[in-house]
């Protein structure tokens, strides 16, 4: 079997035309039907700094407060795991009923992104609502505050809290995520391709010939052909 030449494709697909925009015409109605406006999005970017307070000065193996640097690192990459838990979550979600906002952990645990280097912790919380992102945003760091010996043993003898707000949570609009800005175009792609396909097989099963090419192709002769009637 002989592939056909690209323009007995574009024949076929031409005189099958509706075949290929009915799956389109399907996807623009549906589109139509159940299109909601992806809201804007807010972002805040809190910055943390991680130090643990210095320990009495042991000579013997304090080595200028090398320790206490290293160990402040060390719960800079533990606090950073901690706010992707769920358990941080349950206790961030459970603050923020508290003060009259119903929320679930899974949409506090969706909310939050963070990254850290050094012994600084940045912490990002989206949402689409702005006053959400800073309520979240300050129950995240009163929970580190209130519950850091809960989370991490080794500080239940600290008095004071194992970091440093360095900014307030300001919420700021972000740009629609690449899924909203392509979800439409490829809904049309992939339905236009779809037709393409239906077209392509309803003339695979076609018995009908459609003109001298197609005889052509299997080896006969025309030797005259009866126009169609005006």
């Amino acid at each position: 079997m002989t592939l056909m030449p690209v323009v007995d494709y574009l024949l076929v697909l031409l005189r099958r035309w509706w075949l290929v925009v009915l799956p389109v015409i399907a996807v623009i109605g549906l589109t139509i039907a159940t299109y909601a406006a992806p809201g804007t999005a807010w972002q805040s970017k809190m910055s943390l700094q991680i130090g643990l307070p210095p320990e009495p000065s042991l000579s013997e193996y304090s080595y200028d407060g090398h320790y206490n640097w290293l160990a402040s690192e060390y719960l800079t990459r533990g606090i950073a795991d901690l706010l992707n838990t769920s358990v941080f979550a349950e206790n961030v979600a459970a603050r923020l009923t508290a003060a009259g906002l119903t929320i679930s952990a899974g949409q506090v645990q969706a909310a939050i992104a963070r990254d850290y280097r050094g012994t600084l912790v940045t912490v990002f919380v989206t949402d689409n609502d702005p006053a959400i992102v800073t309520q979240m945003s300050d129950a995240i760091t009163a929970d580190l505050a209130t519950n850091a010996s809960q989370y991490f043993p080794q500080l239940r003898n600290s008095k004071t809290a194992p970091f440093q707000r360095l900014d307030k949570p300001a919420p700021y609009p972000i740009a629609t995520n690449l899924r909203n800005r392509f979800e439409i175009p490829a809904r049309l792609l992939i339905a236009l391709l779809a037709g393409i396909v239906l077209a392509l097989t309803a003339h695979l099963f076609d018995p009908v010939v459609h003109g001298r090419r197609e005889l052509g192709r299997v080896g006969l002769s025309v030797m005259g052909e009866i126009p169609k009637a005006k």
